[in-house]
């Protein structure tokens, strides 16, 4: 249960991180 919550904290942050370099980029 806790892998499963960490893992999808990450993953939520790898994509959040990627939507803010796109979203910089285009500023």
């Amino acid at each position: 249960m806790y892998l499963e919550i960490t893992g999808s904290l990450c993953c939520f942050q790898l994509t959040g991180v990627y939507y803010m370099q796109k979203l910089y980029k285009l500023i």
